[in-house]
């Protein structure tokens, strides 16, 4: 016997793509564009997912550096895995994931969707404000953990530019939480 209703442990989430190069149609359909070859692809709800992890692939790729820095101490073999791992998300982002879109050729973009205005169509204050806390925590221990660590000044460099990064993160999901309805 199976039971058709929904999980109440499992949310649905409103997602909505948004960010750089992302544009609405007057349809309401979010397409990537791509500036260079004027193309616009499609980016069906399915694909979701998989355009957040490759539009946010050189960040995955400096958290990497970031990880097996802290674990192994060896620049050169944290920079050759972080490298790696960057032009392997690249291979797969130029030739499995966009082929796959729909293609709308010499796309004329409107209607840019910024990143705040697709957190704040989400409708989740609680999920933002959460991540906000997440971000301004992540940046502190960041720098905290480069100071007892004993990190050389370059590192101490990259760790208050993540700062910078995860409070600029949080200032988006204020802005966002502050637009919500």
């Amino acid at each position: 016997m199976t039971n058709n209703k929904q999980n109440p442990w499992v949310q649905k989430t409103n997602s909505t793509v948004a960010g750089r190069n992302v544009y609405q149609t007057d349809s309401g359909k979010n397409v990537l564009y791509n500036k260079r070859t004027k193309t616009g692809y499609v980016i069906r709800e399915k694909d979701e997912k998989s355009f957040r992890i490759y539009h946010n692939r050189y960040a995955m790729a400096i958290a990497v550096f970031m990880l097996f820095y802290s674990l192994f101490p060896n620049l050169l073999y944290t920079s050759i895995i972080s490298v790696g791992f960057a032009v392997v998300l690249e291979i797969r982002y130029r030739r499995s994931f966009l082929p796959n879109l729909v293609k709308i050729e010499n796309f004329k973009p409107r209607k840019q969707m910024t990143l705040v205005e697709g957190i704040a169509q989400t409708h989740d204050k609680k999920k933002c404000i959460t991540l906000t806390i997440l971000y301004l925590a992540l940046g502190i221990l960041m720098v905290l953990n480069g100071y007892q660590s004993h990190h050389t000044n370059l590192f101490l460099v990259i760790d208050y530019t993540m700062l910078a990064f995860t409070l600029y993160m949080a200032i988006i999901y204020i802005k966002a939480i502050s637009k919500m309805d």
